[in-house]
């Protein structure tokens, strides 16, 4: 299965082989960053950039392909269901924090996404 930490590794590493999203994991983790994404109701560039380096693709295929997951609902407790060990909790926090600043702003809809996932994943400041 896919994990955060895979998703964290091609985005630290600029010589990480892009990912395979074949499976549950991965595509939520996809939708996560795509959801993240359209909190602002805008696909930046530097966004778009982004999920190309992760998945290895590019173009007007990838925009669509993008825009129609950014019009599914996210269901965040699939993704606490998914993913119930706390490192990949972490993982997907830092993640996100990708997400929320691949296009260098913080915006309003994004904290509500935040908050959302720190109460699903039960991830709070200890």
């Amino acid at each position: 299965m896919t994990r955060p930490g895979d998703f964290l590794e091609v985005l630290n590493n600029p010589k990480a082989t892009p990912l395979q999203i074949d499976d549950r994991g991965g595509a939520l983790l996809l939708h996560l960053i795509v959801h993240i994404f359209f909190a602002d109701q805008t696909l930046h560039e530097r966004e778009l950039e982004l999920i190309s380096r992760l998945v290895g693709e590019s173009g007007d295929e990838l925009r669509k392909r993008i825009t129609e997951l950014g019009g599914i609902e996210m269901s965040f407790a699939k993704l606490a269901e998914v993913f119930p060990e706390r490192q990949d909790r972490l993982d997907i926090i830092t993640l996100a924090e990708h997400a929320w600043w691949a296009d260098n702003q913080l915006e309003a809809g994004e904290m509500d996404v935040a908050d959302k996932l720190a109460d699903v994943l039960d991830i709070h400041q200890r």
